[in-house]
């Protein structure tokens, strides 16, 4: 029996949001292991993928080796933000709605602990060696800003309606069909193969 056209709108949204989430985590050079929606309760779905790496930098060797270690998590926990942001931001923007509207909770959640984790790691920090003071809002909205502009580019914004398109039909997605789906999307890619490619997986 085929879906209602809710429970249909519903795991359409569900996987432009996971495919925001998933084609960011690539971006950001992060493994994706598989992407789902949940077909029995639409509007759910899954990104599985690498956490981020270890930090190679001992705080106790001096100041050059505590900022470098500072440097790498901060770039590595900007990096989580952004991943977490393009779920409810991808979503947002499909359905021209401010993100306040959008019922993405544990995801801006989980960017605002991050956000103020970064804080608590800069003040540990800052008995180590100089650095810049960790404010969660402008660091939230400047990691919004920074995801809605990548989101908003044509090709991004192509690759992420073609990622849903295939999950929401398929349910799930690996690793192995989602870089295909990327490695498609290309100006002037026939995206008629896609249903070919549908029927061999």
């Amino acid at each position: 029996m085929g879906k209602i056209p809710g429970e249909r709108t519903h795991i359409n949204v569900a996987a432009i949001h996971e495919a925001g989430h998933a084609l960011a985590c690539l971006r950001e050079g992060r493994q994706v292991f598989s992407v789902s929606v949940d077909r029995d309760a639409p509007g759910a779905g899954l990104c599985t993928h690498a956490k981020r790496p270890p930090n190679p930098f001992n705080i106790a060797l001096g100041p050059g080796s505590a900022r470098a270690a500072w440097e790498h998590t901060w770039a590595t926990t900007s990096a989580d933000i952004r991943i977490s942001l393009a779920g409810p931001l991808a979503e947002a923007y499909a359905l021209r709605k401010p993100l306040r509207h959008i019922g993405a909770i544990s995801d801006l959640e989980n960017c605002l602990y991050m956000a103020e984790r970064l804080i608590d790691l800069g003040r540990y920090m800052e008995q180590q060696v100089p650095i810049a003071v960790v404010e969660p809002k402008k660091l939230l909205e400047a990691q919004k800003t920074n995801v809605r502009r990548w989101i908003h580019r044509t090709k991004n914004w192509e690759a992420i309606k073609l990622i849903a398109s295939v999950l929401a039909y398929n349910g799930e997605l690996d690793a192995k069909v989602l870089d295909y789906l990327v490695s498609i999307n290309r100006p002037g890619a026939d995206h008629k193969l896609v249903l070919k490619f549908l029927e061999t997986i």
